[in-house]
């Protein structure tokens, strides 16, 4: 679990640097469906302990969208498929069914 917190710490700085550095957007979201899905393999009892820290991550990510929202097209990646709404919504539903099979 340490190394999901890792990656959580390693996904906000770069979440922070959106808008003011250049940022593969594409390799982000990637890198945060992989974390939602680890987080989802987790025991019920892990996973839980990972929600401050996630909800953490979702609002940085609420952050950077409507900063980039507000900012004038970036010159780096393409915007990413999905939204950080998504990707919440994702973990949300995948948690919400781990809580009905325990």
């Amino acid at each position: 679990m340490s190394g999901l917190l890792e990656e959580i710490t390693d996904l906000e700085a770069e979440i922070a640097r959106l808008g003011h550095q250049a940022v593969d957007r594409a390799a982000l979201e990637n890198r945060v469906a992989a974390l939602c899905q680890a987080a989802t393999a987790l025991p019920a009892v892990d996973a839980h302990a990972l929600a401050p820290d996630l909800e953490r991550l979702i609002a940085a990510l609420d952050a950077a969208s409507e900063r980039l929202q507000s900012m004038p097209a970036p010159d780096d990646s393409p915007a990413p498929s999905h939204s950080a709404g998504a990707a919440a919504a994702a973990y949300g539903a995948a948690l919400q069914n781990r809580r009905r099979r325990t």
